[in-house]
């Protein structure tokens, strides 16, 4: 059976955004949800970009798979508050590794 875990990073959003998201997401999708413990550790430095004063999603997602090594039933999902980008996108909502 699929499962999410929701993984804030370096910050506490846990006190109203991932209840929140763990109630849809378990209704919605019909499966478990359980809120993992923030991340209080940098990201490796190579997500960071200085030019832009900005995190390089695709970067983060890595950094959060190697982490978070899973099943292919459980899915991870990092909520962050910090200004990232993709590629030529000046500012991203979300990032999804599919495989």
């Amino acid at each position: 059976m699929m499962s999410i875990i929701i993984q804030p990073i370096s910050f506490d959003l846990t006190s109203d955004l991932a209840p929140l998201l763990k109630t849809h997401l378990s209704k919605e999708f019909n499966v478990s949800v359980r809120i993992a413990s923030t991340i209080n550790e940098t990201a490796p430095f190579n997500s960071f970009n200085m030019q832009r004063n900005q995190w390089n999603s695709s970067n983060i997602l890595e950094w959060l798979l190697d982490r978070n090594k899973q099943d292919g039933s459980t899915k991870i999902l990092g909520l962050c508050d910090f200004d990232a980008y993709s590629n030529d996108l000046n500012f991203v909502f979300g990032e999804a590794n599919c495989t």
